[in-house]
């Protein structure tokens, strides 16, 4: 458990170079913080909702248009604010599941993404 919060403080070091090692052990401490909290403590650059976040990459990427992916744990709890985006198109899974393979939905998998286009 050591090494991998040792791990986290690196990495969270490396990205907040505004915070001192000293006060990053201090803030490292297991509390959770409000967003307003994690901003004046200077762990978060801004305080935004899903739309802002999905802008903001846009812009950043210098597109228009792009197609945001939301996957969700098989048989996990899926009503919260990031699984109810609004003006996004509707879809609908259909899965074939059988009682003797209910075990393998908790276990992690690879996934990815098919667009329905074909690349050669």
């Amino acid at each position: 458990m050591d090494q991998f919060y040792r791990r986290f403080l690196d990495v969270v070091a490396a990205a907040r170079t505004g915070i001192d090692a000293g006060r990053l052990n201090s803030l490292a401490d297991g509390r959770v913080f409000t967003g307003k909290e994690a901003l004046g403590n200077g762990l978060v650059d801004a305080l935004g909702y899903m739309a802002d976040a999905i802008g903001l990459a846009k812009k950043r990427a210098n597109v228009k248009k792009a197609k945001v992916v939301m996957y969700h744990r098989p048989m996990g709890y899926r009503a919260n604010a990031y699984s109810a985006v609004p003006n996004l198109p509707v879809q609908m899974n259909l899965v074939n599941i059988s009682a003797a393979n209910l075990a393998d939905l908790a276990s992690p998998k690879f996934m990815y993404v098919w667009t329905g286009q074909v690349h050669r």
